[in-house]
């Protein structure tokens, strides 16, 4: 059966829904990684590469901070937890669809603290140039290479060496993964 572009399909279980995939044209596809036998990560894994082009959230009970990282490094754009207000999953949603990375407060842990009191104790933050901290701004609301670019008058070049300037201080692997740490501890400005 293919789906329309706003259809919505409701599989009982992760392989189906893996099968779904593969033949795309999904904005978003939201998995339940209770179904998935291999876990979060492999799941967002496995449907980054079936759909690359859709939007990944992840639907769980709990998850570890450390699963949840791994899992936004592997494709996974957002999660959302099973006992979220329908408030809060129409903005999961929102976010995700268009173009953030979306990750519950509940699962910061521990909470994060106020962004001037994180940056003038955190000596990492510290390395980082002003034009760094612009680039990581952009970074955490969700912008793309080209559009921050754009947005700050700089060559696609020259914010790909930002941003792996940033991944060193932020000890991340990924643009997801550096997202999630910065949404964490927001940049002052």
């Amino acid at each position: 059966m293919a789906a329309e572009k706003n259809d919505t399909v409701s599989l009982p279980s992760f392989e189906e829904g893996l099968c779904a995939a593969m033949g795309g044209g999904f904005d978003l596809i939201l998995a339940d990684i209770s179904l998935a036998p291999n876990g979060a990560r492999e799941a967002a894994r496995a449907l980054k590469v079936a759909s690359p082009n859709s939007r990944i959230m992840m639907l769980a009970s709990n998850i570890a901070e450390s699963e949840l990282l791994e899992s936004l490094a592997a494709g996974a754009h957002g999660f959302l937890l099973k006992d979220a207000s329908l408030e809060e999953t129409a903005l999961a949603i929102r976010d995700v669809v268009s173009g953030r990375i979306y990750v519950p407060n509940e699962i910061h842990v521990p909470p994060a603290p106020d962004a001037a009191q994180f940056l003038s104790s955190t000596p990492e933050y510290s390395r980082l140039t002003p034009r760094q901290m612009q680039v990581a701004r952009e970074l955490a609301r969700g912008a793309r290479t080209k559009q921050i670019a754009r947005d700050l008058n700089l060559s696609e070049g020259t914010v790909k060496l930002h941003l792996g300037a940033i991944f060193r201080v932020l000890r991340c692997n990924s643009r997801a993964e550096a997202a999630a740490v910065l949404a964490r501890y927001p940049l002052a400005g």
